[in-house]
This record gives C-alpha cells, sequence and structure tokens, in this order.
C-alpha cells in the first residue's frame, strides 16, 4: 500500500470520522489526490 493510499485509510477510517463528527470538524479536502487518480495531474 502506498503512502496515499494510507493516507487515505487514516483519513476516512470510522474511529476517525466519528471523532471528526463528534467534534464537529469537517472532512479535509485534497481534490488533487482526485487528479492524481484519474491520471489528469
Amino acid at each position: 500500500m502506498n503512502s496515499d493510499a494510507k493516507a487515505k485509510a487514516f483519513f476516512e477510517s470510522p474511529e476517525l470520522v466519528e471523532i471528526r463528527r463528534q467534534a464537529g470538524v469537517e472532512s479535509p479536502e485534497f481534490p488533487y489526490l482526485h487528479q492524481l487518480e484519474a491520471g489528469t495531474l
């Protein structure tokens, strides 16, 4: 698993999602990662 996949898995983990929800924090957005995955960047 590469570091991008590890970071994505970490930020989307159920535990972290719940912690952010309880704290009222929205998930960070990394639009360039979507571009990298699509091969447009």
